[in-house]
């Protein structure tokens, strides 16, 4: 027992379930504007991409093996999709880590666009660059949608290991959705909630 307890002692706290999860991080990007005021920066993904084609999103993805933490991940992804250097960017802080239906881990990070970068976007990979009023974000109403995550077991699914056997209630899920549309860019899926998540702190500084 006693190194049981030593090794309950110093362990960090983790994620159960989530050992074999993929890891992305996505940078919320602010670009300040010589009109004067703050816009976000989202990318509109190429069509010719074979995963969500035209959508739009933040620079991120997956962690490489060089990257020392998720932060350099979404610092590098910005900059391979944009085309910025890693010296244009002041990382400013971390969001909540997302975990999402699919089995995925997101790590949203907030950074800076300094007046000096010269965005050069990857042509191969984003279609287009939207850069959005921070105070238009702000006053948007989101829709919301929810939809409900209906368990399908397997044909060989244990049913006889459960009380009640095959009427047993097997757990329903509903996962809620915001969707966010600014003239002709429409933003949902994992995009809106870090979005509404990033809103919902920008809004609280005001708050009393």
């Amino acid at each position: 027992m006693g190194a049981l307890t030593e090794r309950l002692s110093s362990r960090e706290l983790g994620l159960l379930g989530c050992e074999a999860a993929q890891r992305t991080a996505v940078l919320v990007t602010l670009q300040h504007h010589r009109e004067g005021g703050w816009h976000v920066l989202l990318e509109r993904r190429s069509t010719t991409l074979r995963r969500q084609p035209g959508e739009i999103c933040f620079p991120g993805g997956h962690r490489a093996p060089q990257d020392s933490d998720m932060a350099a991940t979404a610092v590098r992804e910005t900059c391979e999709e944009l085309g910025v250097r890693a010296a244009d960017i002041d990382l400013v802080g971390p969001l909540d880590l997302l975990v999402a239906s699919s089995g995925l881990l997101v790590y949203p990070f907030v950074g800076r666009l300094r007046p000096s970068a010269a965005l050069q976007p990857n042509r191969d990979e984003v279609g287009a660059v939207h850069a959005i009023p921070l105070a238009d974000l702000l006053a948007l109403a989101p829709q919301v949608h929810d939809v409900e995550l209906v368990p399908h077991p397997s044909p060989d699914f244990p049913y006889h290991l459960l009380p009640g056997g095959a009427s047993y209630p097997l757990r329903r899920s509903v996962r809620r959705h915001f969707f966010y549309v600014w003239q002709d860019v429409v933003i949902w899926g994992l995009t809106a909630h870090i979005l509404h998540h990033f809103l919902d702190l920008a809004r609280s500084v005001n708050r009393p």
